[in-house]
């Protein structure tokens, strides 16, 4: 509400009893609020957002009459840690996690978030160790006598991923595969279930258990998870604990070279002439 006055000089003056707004036609004191129906949308190509990877993103204002255009915008991360955006909207990926990545246009925002995920698709190969034994049963002495603790084994794997869905197949021996299903976490640790070396060897068994592994920098896997060895006719197990030591993505072919040129062997191997001299 306001009125007009007129002084002795005979100039008018404006006198707002609330707010100072839009009086005798002048400009409003306050931020300019959005136009009516004006939204902003954050669009980027879609598909998964791996670490390392950079990905444009777009910013795309609605106007009122129902129009759209692509808009310079102001970009923010709600956490850089995870990924940062440049003044063009690029977005790098650094950390597995959730981020929010907002664009500021003429006063409106939009936001969209984003899950940036480790990438473990594909084949790796590298060394792994066996870091702890316990054993148990008739299976006791395992562990001393077999001498496996502290060695270094040949590690192969491969993974099909979609999204943070994981199917993984371990490489025992040359034959025996273990394949397992899991789901990586929001903070980028994958979990697979367990599962038994197939198909069966007719002097023990090997079931793989508690996989836990990361790939925070890209090609390379650091990570640990166990096998149960059992012994057909024989009481107890012997649980190896195993430490991803140097493993790293790499294709099929340079995978058979470097198990053609390592000197370690792999731990169904290692296992099995265990066994055998044992009985």
């Amino acid at each position: 509400m306001w009125f007009r006055l007129e002084t002795a000089a005979g100039t008018a003056v404006c006198v707002t009893s609330v707010l100072i707004l839009a009086a005798c036609g002048g400009s409003s004191s306050s931020p300019t609020d959005p136009s009516p129906g004006r939204s902003v949308t954050v669009n980027f190509p879609g598909g998964p957002i791996y670490i390392g990877s950079t990905t444009p993103f777009e910013a795309r204002e609605t106007l009122s009459d129902g129009t759209t255009r692509v808009a310079a915008a102001t970009w923010s991360s709600d956490r850089s840690q995870v990924a940062s955006v440049t003044n063009l909207g690029v977005v790098t990926a650094i950390a597995a996690g959730e981020a929010s990545i907002s664009a500021d246009v003429n006063g409106t925002r939009g936001s969209q978030l984003i899950r940036v995920l480790p990438d473990f698709g594909g084949a790796w190969s590298g060394i792994e160790v066996a870091a702890a034994c316990v054993d148990s049963g008739a299976l006791s002495g395992f562990c001393s006598l077999s001498g496996l603790t502290g060695q270094s084994f040949l590690h192969e794997s491969s993974f099909t991923q979609n999204m943070g869905s994981v199917t993984g197949v371990l490489t025992t021996n040359d034959n025996q595969h273990a394949t397992m299903t899991g789901t990586i976490s929001v903070e980028g640790e994958l979990q697979l279930n367990s599962a038994q070396a197939l198909p069966p060897d007719p002097d023990f068994n090997m079931q793989v258990e508690n996989w836990r592994s990361r790939a925070d920098v890209p090609s390379r896997m650091t990570g640990t998870y166990d096998v149960i060895v059992t012994v057909p006719g024989l009481s107890g197990s012997a649980r190896l604990g195993m430490r991803l030591d140097t493993v790293v993505k790499a294709s099929a072919s340079t995978a058979a070279r470097r198990r053609d040129t390592a000197s370690a062997s792999n731990l169904s191997t290692s296992v099995r002439r265990y066994v055998r001299r044992s009985r």
